[in-house]
């Protein structure tokens, strides 16, 4: 994960491995988004071609 102040160790938050997997999935799953996705600006200007 993205780690920063907000993250919590592992000893704070304890979870079943259950909850860890689900956890891991959503967080590969987020990082494949990021991949896929299209900036803002990249948006702005199809959008502005399709709406002008």
């Amino acid at each position: 994960m993205c780690g920063g102040s907000d993250s919590q160790d592992d000893d704070q938050l304890p979870l079943t491995a259950a909850q860890r997997a689900v956890l891991d999935r959503r967080v590969a799953t987020l990082d494949q988004d990021r991949r896929a996705g299209i900036t803002w600006a990249a948006l702005k200007a199809e959008l502005e071609q399709r709406c002008p």
